[in-house]
């Protein structure tokens, strides 16, 4: 069973769909994370960790690429 949680700033933890993420500290109405593998950043609201430590939230808001788009045009020009 998920039980809410309070991220640890600097912690990387494994999200329930196989992606890890940083937290990188508190907002006003969530936590700030940031996905290792391309960092992509958001805001995790109402974070929970299963029995396995496994993370995920009910929902995000703010999703970007912290360079505003540099690094998105970088994969998608790589992948193609």
């Amino acid at each position: 069973m998920d039980s809410y949680v309070e991220l640890t700033a600097g912690t990387v933890y494994d999200q329930s769909n196989g992606d890890q993420y940083k937290c990188l500290g508190k907002t006003e109405s969530g936590t700030l994370m940031e996905r290792v593998s391309d960092g992509w950043m958001l805001v995790a609201h109402g974070t929970r960790q299963d029995e396995h430590g496994l993370i995920c939230w009910n929902y995000s808001t703010g999703g970007h690429w912290p360079d505003k788009g540099t690094r998105a045009e970088k994969i998608c020009k790589h992948r193609t």
